[in-house]
């Protein structure tokens, strides 16, 4: 009987250690299997949770960085702008951010006061599902095709006259 009941736990273990090395796959793999099944040229990082790539919109590049948190179930995107917005244009900035932002149903525009950094966020919750295709499509594009939307906007308003609320209009419009 004791032979059983040890060969029994050991079978459960065995189970348990295939199963936890399935489960173990990162989520930057997964990334990293996207990016490349798509022909999307990206760069490592020092810090192996961060993948970086080059992305040519229709008026400007983007610089774009992938934040992979494993522990938190998340991967971050962000799309920074090439300009920064100059000192005296932060405030009107910020009420272009805002009504940018306003409408958009996935991901973010957001400024740094500070130094003027305009950057699009967006956020891939997973929380131990299993990523697919389309759900890095769903992700990346979107937060893509914004930036590209509101981007060469917010540089029309930051180098001419027109209002915060007429580049936006303007963006919507296109």
């Amino acid at each position: 009987m004791a032979t059983k009941t040890a060969k029994k736990t050991t079978t459960k273990k065995t189970i348990a250690k295939k199963k936890s090395a399935r489960v173990k796959k990162k989520l930057i793999d997964y990334l990293v299997t996207f990016l490349k099944s798509s022909d999307l040229k990206f760069q490592t990082d020092d810090d192996p949770n961060i993948l970086t790539m080059q992305f040519g919109g229709d008026k400007t590049a983007y610089k774009c960085v992938f934040d992979v948190q494993d522990e938190k179930g998340i991967i971050l995107f962000y799309i920074f702008g090439p300009v920064q917005v100059p000192t005296e244009k932060i405030l009107d900035a910020c009420k272009f951010i805002a009504l940018a932002n306003f409408g958009l149903q996935v991901g973010n525009l957001e400024l740094d006061v500070r130094d003027g950094e305009v950057r699009y966020k967006s956020v891939l919750i997973l929380e131990g599902a299993t990523p697919q295709k389309s759900t890095f499509k769903r992700f990346i594009y979107p937060a893509i095709i914004s930036m590209d939307k509101y981007y060469p906007k917010l540089l029309k308003f930051i180098y001419s006259d027109i209002s915060p609320e007429q580049a936006v209009t303007e963006a919507d419009e296109k």
